[in-house]
């Protein structure tokens, strides 16, 4: 009895892991689809995925970071600021590979996250 309640927490275990590593990989790819879309100049696709992939993965910092560049375009600033915040936190040593606006390509995602919260932090004022 007590190896099969084992066997089934361990499996359970597992696949939650499963699942996050699964919502995780969703998000990247939505939001490599996405900057297509914005390459294109297709904001309303753009717009879809990158909320897609928030959905999937709300703590994919690409995700947070363009879900504020999303809020900072409609003029909601507040809500910008926070989704800035969060992706700094959550961006770790990751890179910005690809995107539209090629100065950002290379660069760390944290310090892009952190110049997008100081500009929208200055028309706050």
């Amino acid at each position: 009895m007590r190896k099969t309640v084992c066997f089934i927490l361990l499996l359970c275990v597992l696949l939650v892991g499963l699942v996050a590593c699964s919502s995780r990989e969703v998000a990247n790819d939505k939001m490599r689809i996405a900057i297509g879309w914005r390459e294109q100049g297709d904001m309303f696709r753009y717009r879809t995925l990158v909320n897609e992939a928030y959905q999937a993965d709300p703590n994919n910092p690409f995700a947070l970071n363009d879900m504020g560049t999303i809020a900072e375009s409609r003029g909601n600033y507040q809500e910008a600021e926070g989704f800035y915040q969060k992706a700094i936190q959550n961006a770790g040593n990751r890179r910005v590979s690809k995107s539209d606006v090629k100065r950002d390509e290379g660069r760390m995602l944290k310090d892009v996250a952190a110049e997008n919260l100081r500009n929208v932090q200055a028309k706050m004022k």
